[in-house]
């Protein structure tokens, strides 16, 4: 540990994930917060959405002292940032945005997420945002981590299915979500794309994913490789479940896997998985 600074906040909210560009830490503080009275006079779930409690974005400055500046944004809840970097004067953030339409929505109910920017002026202390692509549901983003604080092209997900999916017998959250394949978004206007067009490869029929994407860089590119943990299921309840390891190639994700094999057991669903490069296992 090396440099250690509280930041005040109102109430207690849930911060799941943050980012940093070269000069700050991005902190929100968003309306998904935790209250103890809830359990302890209500019975309710301590963690709610409460919209009338507002939302800001901090940035802390990472380098030498100075004050936490906040910038109002319009209400929602983010888990999983992207990316956020700094041009021109500005912090712009990527990230899925939800907006949960009740107070047990996105912990106990799904809340679909889209791909939205914020933008924070450092001169007038504005900010302005928006929804990047209104049709494609996806969360667990991951980017180039040579990117990580600077502009980033292109970012990956997985899209969301279908609401319901196979933890329908447990009740926590009540929702889960069947997950296929993998989506590029575009975070920039380059290579023949706008911001928000996405590219998209879709799993077989009756084939899921269960682990987030993960990026491996290719040797001696800019580009990488997209590995895909994906689990085959039946309609058949006495068929054995199976999976598989995905690689599709970065720059054309839509041509399907350019490598692929079976794994000698199957994978439940799980949530983050990454890449290591075998010299820093040892």
């Amino acid at each position: 540990l090396k440099r250690q600074l509280f930041v005040d906040t109102p109430a207690s909210t849930l911060v799941h994930d943050c980012a940093i560009t070269e000069n700050y830490i991005i902190v929100l503080d968003f309306p998904l917060t935790f209250r103890l009275t809830r359990v302890m006079f209500r019975n309710e779930f301590p963690v709610q959405y409460e919209p009338e409690y507002g939302a800001r974005i901090g940035l802390v400055p990472r380098h030498g002292e100075g004050e936490v500046r906040w910038f109002p944004v319009e209400p929602c809840v983010v888990l999983h940032l992207i990316n956020s970097f700094e041009k021109d004067g500005k912090v712009i953030i990527h990230a899925p945005r939800s907006e949960p339409s009740s107070e047990a929505s996105f912990i106990m109910d799904y809340t679909p997420a889209y791909l939205h920017e914020w933008v924070l002026d450092l001169e007038t202390g504005e900010t302005s945002e928006s929804c990047l692509n209104p049709r494609v549901l996806f969360d667990f983003p991951v980017f180039d981590g040579r990117k990580n604080g600077k502009e980033a092209s292109f970012a990956y997900g997985y899209p969301i299915l279908s609401i319901g999916g196979p933890i329908h017998r447990h009740n926590s959250p009540a929702q889960g979500t069947l997950n296929g394949g993998v989506v590029k978004l575009a975070l920039a206007d380059n290579e023949g794309r706008r911001k928000g067009d996405v590219e998209k490869y879709d799993l077989p029929e009756g084939w899921y994913s269960v682990s987030e994407p993960i990026l491996v860089p290719k040797n001696g590119s800019s580009g990488e490789y997209v590995v895909i943990f994906s689990t085959e299921t039946s309609d058949d309840l006495k068929m054995p479940l199976r999976s598989h390891v995905l690689v599709l190639d970065g720059d054309n994700i839509s041509e399907g896997p350019v490598a692929a094999f079976e794994l000698p057991s199957y994978l439940p669903y799980g949530l983050h998985s990454h890449f290591v490069e075998w010299d820093n296992l040892v």
